[in-house]
């Protein structure tokens, strides 16, 4: 294809004739002439070159329309659905817990309450990118926060949309003030109202009342299903988690209009719909009662020297209403509710387990406050005339088996009153062996669930445990291994004798010793079903329901005049010469006596464990107190005279005038 017409080149040009030739009219005809025939010099189009301008075209035409559609459905089709983000970013809807119910004792005083405070919260979504680095670095500085701990939160965050998370619980005043006046600071971030439970006495039931925390991701889905929010408190132990559903407050919620940074603007709050406080659930517990058992407990660890812990419990035997319950060394609730992760390492490692509530789940061998229960069996079954006198040596031989009294004591021939009055072990070996011999049966076992031993008593408070009622069967599974033989699987003689004594294989808590003895005491032979949980009143104070009525029942079918002869002896242990109580319980006065048992439980890991279980007045009961000092030795001497303190408390008596010196000898 040429661009020039042809001609000679001269000097870089073409050459030709120059517009003054002759010949100058040839050279324009001769440009000329292509147009004259209809003939063009342009380049024609190849087919490759065709086609790609027809692809470009189309690809154009394309994103034209696609351009086209998008900006109808911007404008159409999304109108409505971008007006409500629109909406959405514009207003903000905040959902405040609503407070917990307290709990308070038997007279209307508050054990456990709430407090309003602020949290520090953020709404991950509004927290993006550099924005995110900015308020999470002024945050760690200003408010002293880990900056990891934030970023960390807002991560968990990111997959709950628009739900807040707590960064900082129970913001200081200063820290209020300071976000408040720096809100634009602080996009995304603000400070929400929240309940914080107290505990007015500290320390005090606090194995009773337990303690809230948050709510655990393997139950988060639980608990949403029901309602909850996210990082709301729950229940996780004692009352607050038996009377979850009663202590619970009902969220409330609040639409507010904001602007970018989220802070409220021009109408501010849009709708309001305030949360309700939660019920307030009464418990049978007198405060000051708990505290005399409590300071009771410390003090008989604190003098024993051996002791690791101790547990006691005061019931009204009436009713079965608990009065007090307590498990020495204890802990601080608010530990676990303001997070004081060190103070909750140290519970958990402390040896002596100040966790665990050994009132309720402890279980020791009850020594020979159980005798009570063999008397009663062996009485029962005709194998004892309790006005027979029985001599009681310093050891009892059975099948090749010396069995001792305790410090080998010779305390000659008496009667089943007598008998535990001093706490023979001799005499009651003797009723052992003879309840063994009662053939395809096992009476002290079937006497020791009828008091209720071996199985949960049913009490309104999460955890109980089972303890040990031993028999035949239940050994035959216990030694069934092949390392035992069939003679380490019968149940032999010696078995039972243990077993007449409170020892051998029994475990019992002391919440189920304190309730056995309060079926003898309450001359009805009835054993109760133990309440704390006394009613739950709504925040007006009207009752919503009784919770310590219509709990079961249970008759013993005893005679009368066996638990009489049992009672007898009980007061002679408190009150007769030889008793084995008398230093500590002979000043009452008339009319408010004490009955009771000590017991001195062998254990084979250390110091015996002390036991005694006393009620009172004689002749009405109206309190029944079990304690028990873990390592504590003697009965008469660790544990007795915190029984004492306890009931003259109850009694309104003064315990320096009546609550005497411990025996000078060690007592069973």
């Amino acid at each position: 294809m040429r661009l020039w017409p042809r001609g000679k080149k001269r000097g870089g040009l073409w050459a030709g004739p120059g517009p003054s030739s002759s010949t100058g009219q040839t050279v324009s005809s001769r440009r000329a002439a292509p147009a004259a025939s209809g003939k063009s010099n342009a380049p024609a189009l190849s087919p490759a070159i065709a086609i790609r301008i027809a692809t470009l075209g189309g690809i154009a035409v394309g994103l034209l329309a696609i351009l086209v559609l998008r900006l109808w459905f911007l404008q159409v089709i999304g109108t409505e659905a971008f007006a409500s983000q629109a909406e959405v970013n514009r207003l903000r809807t905040v959902q405040n817990e609503g407070p917990r119910g307290d709990i308070v004792d038997r007279n209307g005083e508050v054990l456990v309450g709430s407090r309003l405070v602020q949290n520090l919260v953020a709404r991950p979504l509004e927290l993006t990118g550099s924005r995110r680095d900015r308020v999470i670095e002024r945050l760690s500085e200003k408010l002293d926060i880990p900056a990891g701990e934030i970023r960390a939160k807002l991560s968990e965050g990111d997959a709950l949309s628009y739900r807040p998370v707590v960064l900082k619980e129970d913001v200081s005043a200063d820290e209020q003030l300071y976000v408040s006046e720096r809100r634009r600071q602080f996009p995304g971030v603000t400070l929400q109202p929240a309940f914080k439970r107290e505990y007015p006495r500290g320390q005090l039931a606090a194995h009773m009342l337990g303690y809230t925390g948050a709510i655990t991701e393997e139950t988060q889905d639980a608990f949403t299903r029901r309602g909850y929010l996210p990082d709301e408190k729950v229940g996780v132990a004692g009352m607050e988690l038996q009377y979850e559903g009663w202590l619970r407050g009902v969220p409330g919620e609040q639409t507010l209009e904001v602007d970018s940074a989220g802070v409220p603007v021009d109408r501010g709050l849009l709708r309001d719909v305030p949360p309700k406080p939660g019920n307030t659930v009464q418990l049978t517990i007198d405060a000051d009662l708990q505290a005399t058992l409590e300071d009771a407990l410390r003090e008989r660890v604190e003098i024993s020297g051996t002791a690791t812990g101790a547990a006691g419990v005061a019931i009204d035997p009436r009713n079965g209403e608990i009065l007090a319950l307590a498990s020495y060394p204890t802990f601080e609730p608010a530990a676990f509710v303001d997070g004081k992760d060190r103070k909750i390492t140290r519970y958990g490692n402390n040896l002596n387990r100040p966790l665990l509530n050994r009132a309720l789940t402890g279980e020791y061998p009850p020594g020979s406050t159980f005798k009570a229960v063999t008397a009663t069996a062996a009485i029962e079954e005709e194998i004892l005339d309790p006005e027979q006198f029985i001599f009681s040596g310093a050891e009892f031989e059975a099948f090749g088996s010396i069995y001792p009294n305790f410090q080998n004591r010779i305390d000659g021939a008496i009667n089943l009153r007598q008998a535990l009055e001093v706490s023979s072990d001799t005499y009651f070996y003797q009723l052992g062996n003879e309840l063994w011999k009662t053939e395809g049966r096992s009476p002290l076992k079937d006497w020791s669930e009828s008091f209720g031993l071996g199985s949960p008593t049913r009490i309104d408070l999460p955890g109980e445990g089972r303890g040990l009622v031993p028999g035949p069967d239940w050994k035959r599974l216990a030694f069934a291994g092949d390392e035992y033989s069939e003679i380490d699987r019968s149940w032999r003689p010696g078995d039972d004798i243990n077993f007449s004594v409170g020892q051998g294989y029994l475990q019992t808590t002391p919440l189920q010793m304190g309730m056995a003895f309060a079926a003898i005491a309450n001359r009805r032979a009835r054993v109760l079903t133990p309440a704390i949980g006394k009613r739950v009143l709504d925040p007006g104070d009207r009752q919503l329901a009784a919770l310590a009525d219509g709990r079961p029942v249970r008759e013993l079918e005893v005679d009368p005049e066996t638990l009489d002869q049992i009672r007898t002896g009980l007061y002679r242990v408190a009150n007769e010469s030889r008793g084995t109580a008398k230093a500590i319980f002979r000043s009452f006065p008339p009319g408010k006596q004490v009955a009771g048992k000590t017991g001195t439980a062998e254990n084979p890991q250390g110091e015996d464990h002390a036991w005694f279980i006393g009620y009172a007045p004689f002749d009405d009961p109206t309190i029944t107190v079990a304690i028990m000092v873990e390592h504590g030795g003697s009965g008469a001497r660790s544990a007795a005279p915190g029984v004492c303190v306890v009931i003259a408390k109850h009694l309104e008596e003064d315990r320096f005038s009546v609550c005497g010196d411990p025996p000078a000898i060690d007592q069973n």
